[in-house]
């Protein structure tokens, strides 16, 4: 990974981290030292540092743990609350359990849909990589009941009800 290259002490040069931001130590085109982070595409906030950019999020990681982690997971969901507390590492696995809704979703409640065939909601979950179908319920409430009881038994910490 090219983030290894770059070392605690060096970043600790030219960024200090206080209160979820990033702030640069030194002036950069006589501009005095301010929070740095711009939001890209997905949300993330990030940096350049030597012309290769870097989100603000693993580098604040980096500056308290001193390891670069495969994920970085923000706990509540927001791509740009980065204070130390809301993040975590994290399996790709997890990182996906504690995502949002999709926006596509009519239900109204993650990982239930409407199966038109059987005109029942369908309530399904992913555990280690497997598609789990908890099963066909006539009621919404009964199927958001059902999801919501197995993603706290098998996401635990992850799980997230959005």
């Amino acid at each position: 990974m090219a983030d290894e290259i770059i070392s605690q002490e060096y970043l600790q040069t030219i960024f200090d981290y206080k209160d979820g931001q990033l702030y640069r130590k030194i002036k950069v085109n006589n501009q005095p030292p301010s929070f740095v982070g711009s939001k890209e595409k997905k949300g993330y906030l990030c940096v350049s540092i030597n012309g290769k950019r870097y989100k603000v999020h693993r580098i604040i990681w980096f500056l308290q743990h001193n390891f670069w982690p495969k994920q970085i997971d923000h706990i509540n969901g927001i791509k740009n609350d980065n204070r130390i507390e809301n993040l975590r590492e994290a399996s790709s696995s997890q990182n996906n359990q504690n995502s949002k809704i999709r926006k596509d979703n009519i239900s109204g409640v993650k990982g239930v849909s409407w199966h038109k065939h059987k005109q029942r909601w369908l309530a399904k979950i992913d555990v280690d990589k497997k598609r789990i179908q908890l099963g066909y319920f006539k009621s919404l409430k009964s199927a958001k009941s059902a999801i919501t009881k197995a993603r706290n038994k098998y996401h635990k910490e992850f799980a997230n009800h959005s």
